[in-house]
C-alpha cells in the first residue's frame, strides 16, 4: 500500500522516537500505570527495531511464517 515510501517511515519512526519517551515521562510512576509503561517500551521498541531495518537495509525484515497455516507473515512489531 504505501511501498517505496521509505522517506516516510522514516520520519514517521523518528517522531515516534521522540513523542514515546516524551509521553513515557508524563505516565506516573505509580503501579496502577505499571502496563501502561509496559507497554511505551514496547511500543518504543518496535519503532526503533522497524527505524533501524529501514535505514540500514531499507525494508523491515518480516520474521514470523506459519507454514501449517496460510496466516501472513509479520514480525513481533506488527503485533
Amino acid at each position: 500500500m504505501l511501498q517505496g515510501q521509505r522517506v516516510f517511515f522514516i520520519a514517521a519512526a523518528a517522531v515516534m522516537l521522540f513523542l514515546i519517551p516524551y509521553l513515557y515521562r508524563k505516565i506516573p510512576s505509580s503501579k496502577h500505570f505499571f502496563y501502561l509503561r509496559v507497554i511505551a517500551v514496547m511500543y518504543l521498541s518496535g519503532a526503533l527495531g522497524n527505524a533501524v531495518d529501514r535505514i540500514v537495509i531499507g525494508y523491515v525484515i518480516d520474521f514470523f511464517y506459519f507454514s501449517l497455516i496460510d496466516f501472513p507473515i509479520f514480525n513481533m512489531a506488527d503485533i
